[in-house]
Formats: C-alpha cells, sequence, structure tokens
C-alpha cells in the first residue's frame, strides 16, 4: 500500500488533482453582458445657400440660390423654381401659382419671366455693397484728430484714436497715453472712464488733452462727414480726425 500512496501523493502535487482518481471539476466561466452601444448619429449638414438681390427692370427681386432650386421674392410672393439642364448658365424652370416661371442667370445677369409676365432683363443689384464698401470702417485706422470743438489743434500735437473690434480703444490724448473700452449702438458710442498716464506737458497741451477727454466723457454721436473725416460730438464738444 505505501507505494501506491506515494504515487498517488507524486501524481496530486504535479498535477493538481484532488485524489488518485477524478480531477477536480472545472469552474464555470463568468458571463459578462456587453450592450451595444448606439452608433454616433451625425447632424445633418445643411446645403450652402447664397443670397443675391437682382434688379429687374423697375423691381428689385431678392434670389436665394440653394442646392437644387431657387426661392425668388417677387414682391412679397415667394417663388421656388427647381434647377433644369441647361447649355450654360444656371436655369431654374417650373410650375408657379403665377403660372409657368423661368430664371436664367448667366454671371451678374439674368432672364426673369412668370406667366405672361416677362420682368426683363435682370442684374445683381451692386448698390448696397458698393455703398458698404465705401463707408469708412472705425476700426480700419488710427484716427488722429485734425479739430478739437472747431478750434484747430496745437502745431506738431498728437491726438489719436485707434478703435479695436474687441471694444477696447486707445491713443494719445496729447500729452498722456489713455486706455479704455467703447460699446456702438448705431451711431452712437459710449466710453467706460478713461485711464490716462500722468505725465506733465506745457499747459496749451495740457488744455487741449482735457478738452479731447471731456467730449469722450459723455455719449457720443458718430458720423463722417463727405471727405472720410471721423465726427464725434457730445454735450462737451466735438472733435474731427482723419
Amino acid at each position: 500500500m505505501l507505494p501506491r500512496l506515494s504515487i498517488c501523493l507524486s501524481a496530486f502535487a504535479l498535477a493538481g488533482l484532488s485524489a488518485c482518481g477524478k480531477a477536480p471539476e472545472p469552474k464555470p466561466t463568468p458571463t459578462v453582458e456587453i450592450t451595444p452601444s448606439e452608433p454616433d448619429v451625425e447632424a445633418p449638414v445643411e446645403s450652402p445657400t447664397i443670397k443675391v438681390d437682382f434688379q429687374c427692370r423697375e423691381i428689385k427681386v431678392a434670389t436665394e440660390f440653394r442646392e437644387d432650386d431657387v426661392v425668388i421674392d417677387l414682391e412679397g410672393t415667394p417663388i421656388i423654381l427647381p434647377r433644369v439642364i441647361s447649355g450654360s448658365g444656371a436655369r431654374y424652370a417650373g410650375e408657379t401659382d403665377l403660372g409657368f416661371g423661368e430664371f436664367w442667370n448667366k454671371g451678374d445677369d439674368a432672364r426673369f419671366t412668370v406667366g405672361d409676365t416677362d420682368y426683363g432683363p435682370c442684374s445683381v443689384d451692386k448698390s448696397e455693397a458698393e455703398a458698404e464698401t465705401s463707408a469708412p470702417s472705425l476700426t480700419a485706422q488710427e484716427w488722429r484728430a485734425e479739430d478739437i470743438n472747431a478750434a484747430g489743434i496745437i502745431d506738431m500735437s498728437h491726438a489719436t484714436l485707434n478703435f479695436k473690434a474687441d471694444g477696447s480703444v486707445s491713443g494719445d490724448a496729447s500729452c498722456n497715453r489713455y486706455t479704455g473700452s467703447y460699446t456702438q449702438d448705431e451711431d452712437t458710442l459710449t466710453f467706460t472712464p478713461l485711464a490716462t498716464t500722468r505725465k506733465a506737458c506745457p499747459p496749451a497741451l495740457m488744455d487741449q488733452e482735457q478738452k479731447f477727454l471731456a467730449v469722450l466723457a459723455q455719449p457720443v454721436t458718430m458720423s463722417f462727414d463727405s471727405t472720410g473725416a471721423l465726427i464725434l460730438t457730445s454735450e462737451n464738444g466735438s472733435i474731427k480726425a482723419r
């Protein structure tokens, strides 16, 4: 019996058996439930649109070009025409409540008819765009004062305004530098109290500086004259800068 027991124990040590006969039953593998993730849903991509105003004889026509059609505002009545095949340009045609409509656009020119009405040759209305282009921009440059309170300025002196798109303003007040911020409501500018350096200058320069800063201490009406000069007017005086 001893040799048999010895062999059994050796087999148990080598094979990990509980006894010389039967092997231990394997433990069940735990199951893990995997919840499928929801697929990413991309936001729909909107087709780009191009808005253009056309002058068609006596009337102005607003158009909105979309991917497959054009929306035409005909004196308050919207007309939608699908795009169709054309040999040149972009042609839109189809039935409308006013009859068959056609808008044939070639560059800056177009032909437009609806039902029995021919609105004639049309061209892109550039008057508004040209007006916006020609209007001076407040933030486009440094404005140098050439007149304060209709009394001119001291020769070789510097009174300037630098407006930034982030609402900050800075410049020379005549003697000292100043910084601050402003808000714009149509043609009205309102400045926060402006911080200045504390340098001393001749009395005439200090007097001009006080008049310059006084104008900006009150809400200012902004305008541009026919030469493009900036005119700032408040209860405390005026500044003309270029």
